[in-house]
C-alpha cells in the first residue's frame, strides 16, 4: 500500500549543495545486487549489457522496472544500486542499463550515447515489453540518462502502451545552460572529473577504431562545450555543439509526454541553474514536478535524527505504487 509522500527536507547538516552531491557518493552503503546479466545486440550490431534483479517464483513482481543511468555512470553507480535493492525489495523485477561502452567493455561502433539520443532506449522498452507481456514496465532516470528518458517518451507515439509510468532526477533540461553553470566554481571539479572520463573513453574507442568527423582539437577539451563540441556533436551526426544543445535540450517539449511523469529537481544543484528547471504551468495535467530548495545533484539526502537517509528511494516507490 503506498504511504502519502513526505517532501524532502535536508539533514541539517546537508543543506550545502556540494554536500548534498557528495555524501551518497562517499559514505552510503552500498549493497552490492546480485545481477544477472543480460547481453543484448543491438540493431547496428553493437551490444548493450543489462543487469537484472529478478523476483524467485515464490514473489508475483508488481512490475518491472528500468533503470537508467547518468553521464559516465553505469549499473554500478551508487544511487543506481540503492535504487535496484530498495526496488527489489519492495518485489519489482528490476533492470539496470549499461549505455553503450559504460559495462566494462568498450562498445563495438563509433557512438556512444549523448543527451537526446533515444533509438537504443526504444530497441529495449520494446524488448522488455514482448519478453514480460503480463508486467507494467516504468522507468526511472538519472541527469543525462534523465534527457535521454524525457526525448524519448516526447518523440515516440506509443509510448503511453511501452511504460506505464516514468520519474527522472536531477535533469538538465537545457543543455547550454547547463554546460555554462558547469564552467564557474566549485562546479568545475565536476566539469574536469566527467570530461576527463569522457576523453579516457575517446582514447580508449580511438585505439580500437576511427572516430568519424570528430575535430583534431578534441584532446585540448577542458569543457563540456569544447568536448561536445569536437566530439559529442560531430560524432552523432550534429552539425556543432550549438546544433546539439538545441535538438536534444528536452525542457520545451515536455508536453508532448503523455505519461504519468514525476520530476524531480533542487534549486542549488551545482550542475545547473534556475533557468533550467521546467514551468510548472506549462506542464501536462499527468506530470508531477517536486522542485526542493536543497538536494544537489542526485543528493536528497535527509535524516531521522542523526541517521542519514535516501529520500528517493522511497519516493519513487510510493509514485509507482499509486500509479501501477
Amino acid at each position: 500500500m503506498a504511504t502519502d509522500p513526505k517532501p524532502f527536507k535536508p539533514a541539517f547538516w546537508l543543506k550545502n549543495p556540494h554536500l548534498q552531491t557528495f555524501w551518497p557518493y562517499l559514505f552510503r552503503f552500498r549493497p552490492k545486487p546480485n545481477y544477472q546479466r543480460e547481453r543484448v545486440v543491438l540493431p547496428d550490431n553493437d551490444f548493450i549489457d543489462l543487469d537484472w534483479l529478478k523476483q524467485p517464483s515464490s514473489v508475483k513482481p508488481k512490475a518491472i522496472v528500468l533503470l537508467i543511468h547518468g553521464l559516465q555512470g553505469c549499473s554500478q553507480s551508487h544511487y543506481i544500486r540503492g535504487f535496484a535493492c530498495r526496488l527489489y525489495q519492495a518485489d519489482y523485477h528490476v533492470v539496470a542499463v549499461n549505455l553503450r561502452g559504460r559495462s566494462g567493455e568498450m562498445n563495438r561502433q563509433p557512438i556512444f550515447y549523448h543527451a537526446g539520443y533515444s533509438p537504443d532506449l526504444d530497441f529495449l522498452i520494446r524488448k522488455i515489453n514482448t519478453d514480460f507481456p503480463c508486467l507494467n514496465l516504468n522507468a526511472i532516470a538519472v541527469s543525462l540518462g534523465g534527457s535521454m528518458l524525457l526525448n524519448w517518451l516526447a518523440d515516440t507515439n506509443d509510448a503511453t502502451q511501452l511504460i506505464n509510468s516514468a520519474a527522472v532526477i536531477s535533469v538538465p533540461y537545457l543543455l547550454a545552460s547547463c554546460a555554462k553553470r558547469m564552467e564557474t566554481g566549485i562546479s568545475r571539479i565536476y566539469q574536469f572529473h566527467l570530461v576527463s572520463s569522457l576523453k579516457k573513453a575517446t582514447r580508449e574507442k580511438l585505439t580500437q577504431m576511427e572516430l568519424p568527423n570528430i575535430l583534431p582539437s578534441w584532446p585540448q577539451s577542458k569543457t563540456f562545450f569544447e568536448f561536445d563540441d569536437a566530439v559529442t556533436s560531430r560524432l552523432h551526426g550534429f552539425d556543432n555543439v550549438s546544433d546539439y544543445y538545441q535538438k536534444a535540450s528536452i525542457k520545451h517539449r515536455l508536453t508532448n509526454i503523455s505519461n504519468p511523469l514525476l520530476l524531480i529537481q533542487a534549486k542549488d544543484d551545482p550542475f545547473m541553474s534556475d533557468n533550467v528547471i521546467p514551468n510548472p504551468n506549462h506542464l501536462n495535467s499527468n506530470t508531477l514536478l517536486e522542485v526542493y530548495e536543497h538536494g544537489g545533484h542526485v543528493g536528497f539526502v535527509s535524516a531521522n535524527g542523526l541517521k542519514p537517509y535516501y529520500w528517493l528511494d522511497q519516493r519513487l516507490i510510493n509514485f509507482f505504487e499509486r500509479t501501477d
